[in-house]
């Protein structure tokens, strides 16, 4: 990084930053940002978890079972299930936090993006591959999902002999195969494609 003064008539105005590998630091703020979304939603889901608890409990010394039965089949079907979900199978915490923060995200933008986890996804990826499966997520969602809005996304992730498999469903008839097919034969995109040895359907 270097910083230059910017001078008028020999009065200190302010000062120009330049970031030699800006992409770095954009990278290392959204993992910040990701990060402390997970550490927000796990401390929120264990307040949640401890008020069932005590709720399933009374339930039970009480034994009004028709009740507690009720009151389960609420909470497994709650959205706290998909966080819960997520942070459980999801071993590697920056992919978990990057998840978990952009079925936020996407909420508070009224698109219905939905992320399931179809098998345990083990930490076992070096940073590198991370910081590459983010940056792909991340060119994902910003040209495809942010740009055509569709109205509903279901991503699905299993790992499967050392491969991450992510399937993205587009649910919306204005969304042609040819548009997304052009947005991913982006130079960028194919570029880090390669990096990772990954490829797309």
């Amino acid at each position: 990084m270097k910083v230059s003064q910017i001078q008028v008539n020999h009065e200190l105005r302010g000062y120009l930053i330049f970031i030699r590998e800006a992409s770095e630091a954009i990278y290392t703020l959204d993992q910040l940002m990701y990060t402390t979304t997970y550490a927000s939603a796990l401390q929120a889901q264990t307040h949640t978890f401890m008020n069932q608890l005590h709720v399933i409990y009374g339930l039970v010394d009480i034994q009004y079972y028709d009740q507690l039965k009720i009151y389960l089949n609420s909470i497994l079907e709650s959205e706290d299930g998909i966080v819960n979900t997520l942070s459980v199978l999801v071993k590697e915490p920056l992919l978990a936090s990057f998840f978990i923060g952009e079925q936020g995200k996407y909420k508070e933008l009224n698109t219905d993006f939905v992320i399931e986890a179809i098998s345990e996804i083990p930490n076992a990826l070096s940073n590198n591959q991370i910081n590459k499966a983010l940056m792909l997520y991340q060119f994902i969602h910003t040209h495809i999902i942010s740009a055509l809005n569709p109205e509903k996304v279901l991503l699905t992730i299993d790992y499967n002999n050392g491969y991450l498999i992510s399937t993205y469903q587009l649910l919306d008839k204005s969304i042609t195969n040819d548009t997304i097919l052009e947005i991913l034969n982006n130079q960028f995109f194919r570029h880090l494609l390669s990096d990772t040895n990954s490829g797309h359907l």
